[in-house]
């Protein structure tokens, strides 16, 4: 049995290194599809994957864009898998189980005192014992995107929608909305297939990526994501935009109307953004 399971592993990294790096649809617009958005009863779970230890202003853009609909809401830990991203496994180091452990204490301090109202979970799965049902549900997921070639492609949103299935059967959700970006399209209708396979309805929000000043795709995977802990970062990152983006990242990053003046809108940018700094940078 260990050889099978060693010999699977091995299989699984060789994969691994011939997955192809998609480029995201970075422009595409908010999706929703479902009548469940109108049932203000119907959670919206929100995950986090702590391969980092701080939340970033895209992180900050989703909690934002998830609150907006009015749905109870919730953040959702995977620490498990955290290091089986196929981008993260790509790298030399990747992250080890008690560095996601750590990473997740830390950003759910930041949520904390920035959301104090919001549940935390973290999922606690074992993911081992379940390579019998990933294999099995391995062509169920492949109808559903048949772009995903590749072992690696299928096995990580497989394992990642199991955690999420075993959370929502452990708090008997029979309905659930999930909130993701766009460049989470195949993980999010991993989830959806899965979910619904089993009789749990299923909506999912897309909402467009925060991009930097070259109109790039923020994040951690990208190498540019800007932290929220970062006070320095964050004031060149506002400083930088250019002013046609303006009102763009207001929507997605701040409260109230933005000043017309765009020198007045721009401070105005920055010093809600800075304020959040303050309230987490020491935890």
């Amino acid at each position: 049995m260990k050889k099978t399971v060693l010999g699977f592993l091995l299989l699984t990294s060789l994969c691994i290194a011939a997955v192809p790096q998609i480029e995201p649809s970075i422009n595409a617009q908010a999706e929703i599809n479902s009548p469940l958005i109108g049932d203000k009863t119907v959670p919206i779970l929100w995950g986090v994957a702590p391969t980092a230890d701080s939340l970033h202003l895209g992180n900050w853009a989703s909690l934002r864009f998830m609150q907006s609909f009015g749905h109870p809401s919730m953040a959702v830990f995977n620490v498990e898998t955290a290091g089986l991203d196929p981008n993260g496994m790509r790298e030399t180091n990747r992250i080890e189980l008690k560095v996601a452990q750590a990473n997740m204490d830390r950003i759910s301090a930041q949520l904390k005192a920035l959301l104090p109202t919001m549940p935390i979970y973290q999922i606690d799965a074992d993911m081992w014992p379940r390579f019998k049902q990933v294999l099995l549900d391995v062509q169920l997921l492949k109808k559903s995107d048949p772009k995903m070639i590749s072992l690696a492609d299928q096995l990580y949103p497989l394992f990642d929608s199991y955690d999420y299935l075993f959370l929502a059967q452990k708090l008997g959700l029979k309905k659930a909305i999930f909130v993701a970006g766009t460049d989470q399209r195949a993980n999010l209708e991993a989830i959806k297939a899965i979910f619904e396979n089993r009789g749990i309805a299923v909506a999912i929000l897309f909402h467009p990526l925060l991009l930097d000043a070259a109109h790039a795709k923020m994040g951690k995977s990208m190498t540019n994501a800007i932290y929220i802990n970062d006070p320095q970062a964050i004031t060149q990152y506002v400083q930088a935009l250019p002013e046609k983006d303006l009102s763009d990242v207001w929507n997605a990053l701040a409260d109230g109307t933005m000043p017309k003046d765009s020198t007045q809108a721009r401070q105005a940018l920055l010093d809600q953004l800075l304020a959040i700094a303050k309230k987490v940078q020491k935890l």
